[in-house]
């Protein structure tokens, strides 16, 4: 049975309320993850507090398999939450108070044997929360916005993101440099991520939805699990697409090892690091304008072949890098802004998932996509093993490989712009 929802606002009312709502929304959210992100921050302090690569690939672990787990239990019941925005905003204060307890157990200095494990039960509660949001915030995002404005809305959400998490990285350099004490350093940077992750969740309650249908009798997730293979059947498209998700699932996961990967080949300390930080931020500033503009121009699927030829190059330099005795600190900060530049292409993924699959079909697409993802997010640790036994040259490779392969699935098999139906 369908219920309707009463009309309030137009299709472009809601948009242009959305928007502005959104790019505020993604610029706290930006500013507040920088300092919680378990790639960056979190894996820098798990590396100095227990000399351990694999832990900090094991914080990364959490950080994705949690979130994945989180969307699959939610995607398939997205389209019976009738008010959205609401159900995001309530979701997101659950989701951030851990960082908040994590901050303050830093302040008084509990000890690594009780802090490793409750920041990884924190890692586990956060993102498993977040993960509930996204097929929520992908559905609403995709119904709300029109098609020529999702690109660019999400380039505007990473550029304005990226300046405030620049501006934060004066924040973590002038903390990670200083002479604070260490669990002093960190418990600021933690709290100041909670302050800005919780207030970006506020704008969701101000936003705007439109005419849509409720469903009360959606597919149920152990039905999905069931009939994955005919669900996947119906839609070659979304095969392919699927099929490049989880090769770029892998491919991040090398790609975000970086910094990792310079700190323990080059020695770095902490203020280099800072840098390096810095340095990424800047990447990501002009790398979230780039692909919005690239995807805007030319389509999404041409972006992505974009993306894949700079993956090569990226790979190809980090292997040159990792494998070379006294490199300098400049090489390694322009490491860091390419890897910057780079990683947020994969935003193209959803741009096109929104372009190319019809809203009915979205929970359950959704759905599936988490299913296959979460044994993935285990890469992230197995590559930390990997590096600690053999080095990161094996790593790069692979990702190499990655976007050699992602390539020819963008550039042989996904729809071209003109053959994507407006509607979607």
């Amino acid at each position: 049975m369908k219920d309707k929802i009463t009309p309030v606002y137009t299709r472009e009312e809601v948009d242009k309320r959305n928007f502005t709502l959104s790019t505020v929304n993604g610029t706290l959210f930006r500013a507040g993850f920088e300092y919680i992100n378990a790639f960056t921050v979190l894996s820098v302090f798990i590396h100095t507090l227990t000399g351990s690569v694999a832990l900090a690939g094991l914080s990364q672990f959490f950080q994705s398999f949690f979130s994945q787990l989180g969307r699959v239990i939610n995607a398939p019941r997205i389209h019976t939450i009738k008010k959205q925005p609401i159900f995001m905003g309530n979701l997101n204060l659950i989701a951030r108070l851990g960082w908040f307890f994590l901050a303050l157990m830093m302040f008084l200095d509990v000890g690594k044997n009780v802090l490793i494990p409750t920041m990884f039960i924190i890692i586990a509660v956060s993102w498993f929360c977040g993960g509930m949001m996204w097929p929520v915030f992908e559905d609403h995002f995709a119904r709300t916005i029109l098609p020529r404005r999702r690109s660019e809305l999400l380039g505007a959400r990473e550029f304005w993101g990226g300046v405030a998490a620049f501006i934060g990285s004066f924040v973590v350099k002038q903390v990670l440099g200083s002479h604070m004490q260490f669990n002093n350093k960190y418990g600021l940077l933690f709290l100041l991520g909670f302050v800005f992750l919780i207030s970006s969740g506020f704008t969701f309650y101000s936003m705007r939805d439109i005419n849509h249908s409720v469903d009360s009798n959606p597919m149920p997730l152990s039905a999905i699990f069931k009939n994955i293979r005919s669900i996947l059947s119906e839609d070659k498209n979304y095969r392919w697409y699927l099929l490049m998700r989880t090769i770029w699932i892998v491919t991040d996961s090398a790609l975000l090892l970086s910094l990792i990967a310079v700190k323990e080949v080059g020695n770095l300390d902490d203020m280099v690091v800072s840098y390096l930080l810095i340095a990424q931020i800047i990447g990501r500033i002009g790398g979230g304008v780039l692909w919005g503009k690239v995807a805007k121009i030319s389509g999404s699927r041409n972006a992505i072949i974009t993306v894949q030829i700079l993956n090569i190059i990226a790979a190809a330099a980090m292997i040159a890098v990792v494998g070379s005795s006294n490199v300098s600190t400049l090489v390694y900060i322009i490491v860091s802004f390419a890897v910057g530049v780079i990683t947020p292409g994969v935003m193209l993924n959803f741009v096109y998932f929104s372009e190319t699959t019809h809203m009915k079909k979205r929970p359950v697409f959704m759905t599936v996509e988490g299913i296959i993802s979460m044994p993935l997010a285990f890469v992230s640790y197995l590559f930390g093993k990997l590096s600690e036994s053999v080095g990161f040259v094996p790593i790069y490779s692979i990702l190499i490989a990655g976007a050699c392969m992602i390539f020819a699935i963008a550039f042989f098999k996904l729809l071209k712009r003109h053959e994507i139906n407006p509607d979607n």
